[in-house]
């Protein structure tokens, strides 16, 4: 094993990636033909894998909120940095109310949970959205295409590095919450909250956006940067 180690370790940057390259270039661009562009914001579809039928997994997210709200009832700066948090998605029209009750096999409710950093300095509480949560033997992130890893070679980008005296680096804000979802797609990233009252039943919302939780979502984030570079290479 280290053995095997050593002679990767050796071949990095000079291996021949083509036909992987190749590969992730046509699963982009296949995924590429269902996105669509209005002049401000591009809207993409989730990347099923086939047929998609999922059991009604709501009983489950509402004991997983149970759970959550046992949770913070000791902890109330961690609970009230949650609430911030999630007023921030539903004030953004990042989430909107599913008001339909939505079809057999085609809705999903997404449990969530907090992680908690202390070594951050802004965002201390971040939601997380459990892509990966089993229902019945099944998990949405089951259904849905992971894409290949589109970021870019980083023996590449230190080798382009040194090429010059100055380097430019950028960070786009909320790069997921930037990216509409399509409207037939929304009933799958369900999630219920109630801003912790257990005196009132939860309300049931959606992702308008693209979810950080599921498994697709960094290829079709960077899939869309690409597109947008391409169409505007001018």
């Amino acid at each position: 094993m280290a053995l095997k180690r050593l002679w990767e370790l050796d071949a990095i940057g000079i291996t021949d990636d083509g036909v992987k390259d190749n590969t992730a270039s046509m699963q982009q661009k296949r995924l590429q033909e269902t996105f669509s562009y209005d002049g401000n914001r591009y809207t993409v579809r989730l990347p099923w894998k086939a047929e998609k039928s999922l059991p009604n997994n709501h009983s489950q997210a509402y004991r997983r909120l149970i759970r959550l709200e046992d949770q913070m009832q000791a902890k109330p700066e961690e609970a009230f940095a949650y609430e911030y948090g999630m007023q921030e998605y539903i004030s953004n029209g990042w989430v909107e109310r599913a008001n339909d009750p939505g079809s057999a096999g085609a809705e999903w409710y997404l449990p969530h949970h907090a992680v908690i950093r202390h070594d951050k300095a802004t965002t201390k509480c971040r939601i997380v959205f459990d892509g990966s949560s089993r229902y019945k033997g099944v998990a949405l992130n089951d259904l849905l295409e992971a894409g290949p890893p589109l970021q870019a070679d980083l023996v590449g980008i230190l080798l382009r590095f040194r090429r010059f005296k100055v380097a430019v680096q950028a960070d786009i804000e909320k790069m997921f919450m930037q990216i509409l979802l399509h409207e037939e797609d929304r009933d799958f990233v369900r999630f219920l909250w109630r801003g912790f009252d257990r005196d009132i039943t939860p309300s049931v919302w959606r992702f308008t956006r693209v979810c950080f939780g599921l498994t697709c979502s960094p290829f079709l984030a960077i899939a869309v940067v690409n597109k947008h570079a391409e169409d505007n290479a001018d």
